[in-house]
């Protein structure tokens, strides 16, 4: 299968795949947007406390590195926990997710800029192979950011949270279901 993709032909040898499996972070979520996201919602916060900038800025990194660095081994922690953990510190006290979650919302949806290129990716692949998102984002990020991004009508699955860091012990198919070919071709 050949289609273009920008200035390149892009060659995909259909009898050897018949999936596509995306993460998010990195890979459809461009990293640089997600530090400036994270920034002008740190910088709210900051104006409302009357906080430094950088300060403040610290003490978010400082509680989201220690919140994750806590998790036992694969453990999934939600990220949205870990903002709750990391406004209190910035605020010094306990702030209700009503009043820090739609201001995390709006300068995440204002920021936030997908891959370019994986988005163009995505669509031209669109009906030609199945296209699935593993990744350990929260899942209401998730779906909000496919939607944003307006990818979510391409994919066929979408894997997120708890589902895609611990492995499912109740399988006990010989194959793993991402190995089975499947019998039926991209729904489309």
């Amino acid at each position: 299968m050949d289609f273009t993709l920008g200035e390149k032909v892009v060659y995909i040898d259909d009898s050897a795949d018949d999936a596509v499996f995306w993460d998010i972070g990195g890979v459809l979520l461009d990293l640089d947007s997600v530090q400036a996201s994270h920034r002008a919602f740190v910088g709210r916060l900051a104006d409302e406390y009357d906080l430094a900038m950088e300060e403040a800025l610290e003490t978010w990194r400082d509680e989201l590195g220690t919140y994750f660095r806590e998790r036992d081994g694969n453990a999934f922690r939600s990220a949205r926990a870990g903002y709750e953990r990391a406004v209190t510190a910035i605020a010094g006290h306990e702030v209700t997710e009503d009043d820090w979650l739609p201001a995390f919302e709006r300068a995440t949806r204002e920021q936030l800029e997908p891959v370019s290129e994986t988005v163009e990716t995505i669509r031209a692949l669109d009906g030609r192979v199945h296209q699935g998102i593993v990744s350990d984002i929260d899942t209401w990020e998730a779906k909000r950011l496919l939607a944003q991004f307006g990818v979510a009508s391409h994919l066929d699955a979408v894997t997120t949270s708890r589902r895609s860091v611990a492995p499912n012990r109740t399988n006990r198919c010989s194959r793993p279901p991402w190995r089975r070919r499947p019998s039926n071709p991209p729904r489309r």
